[in-house]
C-alpha cells in the first residue's frame, strides 16, 4: 500500500490472508487435466499469480470483458446471467479474444440472431443442432470459455490442414457454435464480420456422416456450409482455440 510518497509492502499478516484467499479461489469445476497442466507448469502460475496481484488495470480490464459477454447475452437472447463464476483457461500468448459460451443457447438460435442482423445462408433444412452431430465442447451442462486469436481471418498457421489433419495432431478448434457466436459478437463490436477472404472450418464439430462445417462471410451472406473431414486448401482455415 502507498502513504503519500511512502510505499508500505505487506504485512506477514496479509501475505497469510491472500495465501488463505488464493486456496479458496482454485476453482471445485476445475478439470483434472486443467490442474494437471499448472502442477507441471508452477513457474508459470507463479508468473501469472504475481502478474494479477500487481496489476489492478489488468483485472479492471478482465472484469469488463465478462460483463460485456453478461450484456451481449442479454441482448441476443434475454439472458440475464452472473458469469463472473466461468473457469477462465490459461492465456496464451498471441490468444487474446475471450469466448464465453452459455448453456440454455442452442446452435440454431445463435444463427437465427444472425439472421435478425445481416442476410444468412445453410447448406441444409434442419436445424443445425440436429445435423451436428458430435462437437469437442458443448455448454450442455455448464457455461465455458475459450481463448481464440483476435483477428479478421481465420488462423493462416492452419491452412491446408484438414479436420482428420487437425484430429490427429490433437489441435484444439472452434465448433460451429463457437464460430458462430464469435460472429456475433465481433459484429455487435463493430459492424463488420469475420473471414472476408477466408474460410472457417469448424473442425470441432462433426455433422452425421463425419462431414465438418465451415463459415465464411461472401457475396454478402453469412454462410454455413458442409465439406469432407479430409478437405484442406490455402483459403480453408481453423481457427485454434485455447481451453
Amino acid at each position: 500500500m502507498s502513504k503519500g510518497n511512502q510505499t508500505v509492502q505487506i504485512s506477514p499478516g496479509q501475505v497469510k490472508d491472500l495465501g488463505s484467499a488464493l486456496l479458496q479461489s482454485i476453482p471445485t469445476e476445475l478439470t483434472e487435466q486443467q490442474a494437471q497442466y499448472w502442477l507441471e507448469h508452477r513457474g508459470e502460475l507463479s508468473k501469472m499469480v504475481k502478474a494479477s496481484l500487481l496489476s489492478m488495470e489488468f483485472n479492471a480490464g478482465f472484469d469488463m470483458t465478462v460483463e460485456s459477454w453478461q450484456d451481449f447475452y442479454k441482448e441476443f437472447f434475454d439472458l440475464g446471467l452472473d458469469l463472473s463464476s466461468v473457469v477462465i483457461p490459461p492465456m496464451q500468448s498471441g490468444f487474446d479474444r475471450l469466448l464465453i459460451i452459455v448453456k440454455g443457447v442452442t446452435i440454431q438460435q445463435a444463427y437465427g440472431a444472425c439472421e435478425k442482423l445481416f442476410l444468412c445462408w445453410e447448406y441444409t433444412n434442419e436445424k443445425l443442432d440436429e445435423v451436428v452431430a458430435q462437437n469437442d465442447r458443448t455448454a450442455k451442462d455448464r457455461h465455458y470459455a475459450v481463448w481464440v486469436r483476435d483477428r479478421i481471418e481465420a488462423d493462416e498457421e492452419l491452412k491446408n490442414k484438414s479436420a482428420n489433419d487437425l484430429s490427429k495432431a490433437k489441435v484444439l478448434t472452434e465448433t460451429l457454435f463457437e464460430r458462430i457466436i464469435h460472429e456475433l459478437k465481433f459484429f455487435q463490436e463493430t459492424g463488420k464480420h469475420l473471414d472476408i477472404d477466408n474460410i472457417t472450418l469448424c473442425a470441432g464439430s462433426r455433422g452425421r456422416g463425419g462431414r465438418v462445417p465451415h463459415v465464411d462471410w461472401s457475396g454478402g451472406y453469412f454462410g454455413v456450409g458442409w465439406g469432407r473431414p479430409d478437405g484442406a486448401g490455402g483459403i480453408l482455415r481453423a481457427r485454434q482455440v485455447v481451453w
